[in-house]
């Protein structure tokens, strides 16, 4: 068996309206033939799938949410419920905040205080219930990214990799 049969769903698991090719053929009201995505929903877990490798969020915030994120563990819960009232705020107005520009800043002097878990939770709110691009990175790898094009035979330009990291929806930049 070759490596691509070895990757092929077997046949009880394929899709019996595409194939497993994401597409279905279908035969408009004029009859002609056409192609739609299919209702298995392939293409939008291939879609998916890319924009939480490009997003990069760390392995173990991948799959937190809002709605999974914990305040109760927090002693000043007087804090932790302004900010949650803040984030569900900026939620609603989702759109608004998007179009002028208002992003969300999450700041504690406390490591460990949940600051990355938050943003990431933000973030893979913002992916996956949203559809926006995102983008995370340590202000480190920012900077080593930078720093990397600098080398001419980095196949990257500075102003190519800034342009990228200032027109992508959502950035989020951790400590």
């Amino acid at each position: 068996m070759t490596s691509r049969e070895n990757t092929l769903p077997s046949e009880e698991s394929r899709c019996s309206k595409c194939n497993d090719t994401g597409w279905e053929f279908f035969t408009d009201k004029y009859g002609t033939k056409r192609t739609r995505k299919c209702s298995c929903g392939l293409i939008d877990r291939s879609i998916m799938d890319r924009q939480r490798a490009y997003a990069e969020i760390p392995e173990s915030f991948k799959d937190d949410r809002l709605d999974s994120f914990k305040t109760t563990i927090y002693k000043d819960k007087a804090i932790i419920a302004e900010a949650s009232k803040t984030i569900r705020y900026w939620f609603r107005n989702l759109d608004k905040m998007m179009d002028e520009g208002i992003g969300l800043y999450i700041s504690s002097s406390t490591k460990g205080s949940g600051k990355t878990r938050m943003a990431a939770s933000i973030a893979n709110e913002l992916m996956i219930e949203n559809g926006y691009p995102v983008k995370f990175a340590t202000s480190i790898q920012i900077l080593t990214e930078i720093r990397s094009t600098w080398d001419k035979t980095s196949g990257t330009s500075e102003s190519r990799l800034l342009n990228q990291l200032t027109s992508i929806k959502v950035l989020v930049l951790d400590d």
